[in-house]
């Protein structure tokens, strides 16, 4: 088919300007595909900075709470160490004060208890006797006398071989005193001797 002038005129340019069309639309779009590339490229590497900072946040935390932790474990050692130091001190407080509550009761009861602690032997002493245990207590002044240590009037008491002497029976010696001479203390033998108490010294004129 022949083409007139104008066909062969047209024809040519109108392919031109097609290709151009086209190559400006790839273009375009390869431009397009460049840029979501970047934003997506940009994007991935904005979370991972953000997953970053998170990574360093929580490990800031855990430095935080392990410290933390830490320290409240050395606490609780100390509070156990002063807890004993306290135990240890209210001990020895609870001692003292038994102590001196031991010796304030010895002040406003000075009797001894024969149990405890026995007079010096020969020194005449206020006593207190019971007949029965339980039984109401009678009063009265007498010597405690240690074994071989008074010798007798007479061939009665213990007799000791070593030096061939009587002696006068270990015991307590009731004090009789509107009584002169050898009847002056009778040996107590019936009840018992609880408790003593030295006779004070009299004082002032009489």
């Amino acid at each position: 088919m022949k083409m007139n002038l104008i066909e062969r005129l047209v024809y040519p340019l109108a392919r031109g300007m097609i290709r151009q069309a086209f190559e400006e639309g790839f273009k375009g779009a390869d431009e397009a595909g460049e840029l979501r590339r970047k934003n997506a490229i940009a994007h991935r590497e904005s979370t991972i900075s953000e997953l970053q900072d998170s990574v360093k946040q929580f490990e800031f935390a855990q430095d935080v709470w392990q410290s933390r932790r830490d320290w409240l474990q050395d606490r609780v050692k100390e509070l156990e160490v002063e807890k004993e130091a306290n135990w240890i001190a209210l001990q020895t407080v609870s001692k003292l004060v038994k102590r001196e509550e031991f010796k304030i009761k010895e002040l406003e009861n000075p009797w001894v208890s024969v149990d405890k602690e026995m007079p010096e032997a020969g020194l005449m002493v206020l006593v207190r006797m019971q007949y029965a245990k339980g039984s109401k207590t009678v009063c009265f002044t007498a010597k405690y006398t240690a074994k071989f240590t008074e010798e007798a009037d007479d061939f009665y008491g213990d007799y000791d071989e070593k030096t061939d002497t009587y002696y006068c029976p270990e015991g307590w010696y009731e004090n009789q005193t509107n009584w002169d001479g050898e009847y002056g203390y009778i040996f107590v033998n019936e009840g018992k001797v609880i408790e003593w108490l030295t006779i004070p010294p009299i004082t002032g004129a009489g």
